[in-house]
């Protein structure tokens, strides 16, 4: 994930409004004096990230500005190719909205922390690794708290092993299996869900065997009726002689 832009309103001692344009998404240096809102503008990206907009603790509370007001903190950020835009005001006014920059899908809410949660997952399909990446000021000299990186970190390794044998590409493919079959089968009764192109193929096919299963009797009962015509017709010609 790169970072493009960030936006704070009400923040900290940014009362009006402040933006940070034009990160490049590779080494970006933030420099300035004491008490210019360094360290809050960087709480302010870890918070947009790792908080959802519906929470109230003291992390999110750290962003409140000295004048009031509602948080609120804007990200432009880029990952797998697609750019986004995610937007998030805290405490009493509480809302999320994530933009898909490059098309016209816009999810607020639930389903923004949603899709954020997925994208942030990565190739390992889960997040827990974002410990490894956040660090903040004073916590670069210290040992990360490994309770809540050891399983991701236990994962990672799994997953190099598996993809040195081979094993990770055919993860990925049955994931993707089981997406696709996410949206045709219903897990709880085992059959297609209803309005689906499967739900339609699977009446078609039994429509077809209903059809199929008629013509054979009809086939069946027009080949008994033949056989009565010849015994008939042998019948007629030994009477004529």
């Amino acid at each position: 994930m790169k970072l493009r832009a960030v936006r704070l309103c009400e923040v900290g001692m940014f009362r009006d409004g402040v933006a940070l344009e034009g990160l490049t998404g590779g080494l970006d240096v933030v420099a300035g004096p004491n008490e210019m809102g360094k360290s809050t503008l960087f709480r302010a990206i870890r918070t947009v990230f790792q908080q959802r907009h519906h929470l109230d603790n003291d992390r999110i509370r750290q962003l409140v500005s000295t004048f009031g007001g509602v948080p609120q903190v804007e990200v432009d950020f880029e990952t797998a190719g697609r750019f986004w835009r995610l937007r998030k005001c805290y405490l009493s006014g509480s809302s999320a909205v994530l933009s898909d920059l490059g098309g016209t899908l816009v999810l607020r809410n639930a389903d923004a922390e949603n899709e954020l949660s997925r994208l942030l997952r990565g190739r390992l399909g889960r997040n827990d690794l974002l410990g490894l990446v956040w660090v903040g000021q004073g916590e670069s000299t210290g040992l990360p708290d490994a309770s809540a990186i050891e399983a991701g970190l236990g994962r990672l390794i799994e997953d190099e092993i598996a993809d040195a044998g081979g094993g990770g590409q055919a993860r990925r493919i049955r994931a993707e299996i089981e997406k696709v079959l996410d949206g045709l089968v219903s897990k709880k009764r085992r059959g297609p869900k209803a309005g689906t192109a499967y739900a339609a193929a699977r009446a078609a096919r039994d429509t077809a065997t209903t059809q199929l299963a008629q013509v054979h009797a009809a086939a069946l009962a027009a080949a008994g009726r033949l056989g009565q015509l010849i015994d008939a017709r042998l019948r007629e010609a030994v009477l004529a002689e």
